[in-house]
Parts: structure tokens; sequence; C-alpha cells
């Protein structure tokens, strides 16, 4: 039985401190090549944990992914687009599925925090955007889904650069 995204999903976009200004001198139709993912959150599954991803890895999919989906992607394009995944958590699913209320057994969302970085064809950095998302712990695959909706808030603000301005 599928399971649809459930209403309470929390997600939020913080824009404080951020570089956009590049991003307005940046003309999406110059392309992106997909550059690097470096996971610096220092979050490590447990050995043999069910469920266990490595995070750069699925970055990297979710920011090619949504580089195709906005029709940014270019092998040869002006631009790089380079992630750091700053802070990740998936979230506590386990007191959330079993209704555990009480001392530290409150669910907690998944969250992930990244910065991408523009880089021109001179290797000197263009625009940065910071993203934040967490997504209710109860919602089917949050500590995977998360990289999807930070990927494309990346993409949408790359054509968009307003968008980042709410």
């Amino acid at each position: 039985m599928k399971k649809s995204i459930p209403l309470s999903i929390l997600m939020l976009a913080v824009v404080a401190g951020c570089s956009y200004l590049g991003l307005l001198t940046i003309n999406p139709a110059d392309g992106f090549k997909l550059g690097q993912v470096k996971d610096a959150s220092g979050f490590q599954f447990g050995l043999n944990e069910r469920g266990a991803i490595i995070l750069n890895e699925v970055m990297t999919v979710a920011l090619r992914n949504a580089l195709t989906n906005q029709g940014l992607i270019d092998a040869n394009g002006r631009y790089t687009v380079d992630i750091d995944i700053l802070d990740y958590s998936p979230g506590n699913v386990l007191s959330s599925l079993m209704g555990v209320k009480g001392a530290g057994a409150a669910a907690e969302p998944a969250r992930l925090s990244v910065e991408a970085r523009i880089i021109d064809r001179n290797g000197r950095q263009v625009a940065k955007i910071p993203v934040e998302r967490r997504i209710s712990a109860d919602t089917l695959g949050a500590y995977k889904h998360i990289f999807d909706e930070a990927a494309q808030e990346v993409t949408t603000i790359i054509k968009d650069p307003a968008r980042a301005k709410k």
C-alpha cells in the first residue's frame, strides 16, 4: 500500500546570512555541472543500522535529479554547483510510529542543513545558497526524502533568485 506524505510535513527554508547577490548575474541558460558534495555533518549511522545511507551519495543523486528536472544540467556548463552537508539527523521515527511519549522519546523531525556554492569557470565562488529542511518523522522515507527537498530548493533559487528573498 502506497502511503502518501501527510500534511504534517514541516519545511523551513532559512535565508538569513545568505549570499544570493551573485545569482542575480547568473543566467540559468549558461548551464550547471554537478560538482563535489562533501559531508561535513559528522553524522554516522550505527553499524549495520537498517536504512543506513551514505549522505554525500544521496545528496549527489538528489542534486543531479533536481538539476535535470529544472533543465539546468549541462556537462559543458559555465557554472558548477558544489554542496556541503552541514548538519543531518534522520529524526526519531520509531518513537513517532509507536506513539511513545515521555522523557526523551518525543518524535524528532528529520533535519538537513546544506550550503550550495555556485562556482564559475575561473574557480571563483559567485553565490552561496544555504538551505535548511525539517520533515515530520512520521513521513514515510523522511530520512531520505529530505535530500530531494533541499536539492529542489537549491535549483529553484538558481532559476529564480527572487524566490530566496521571501
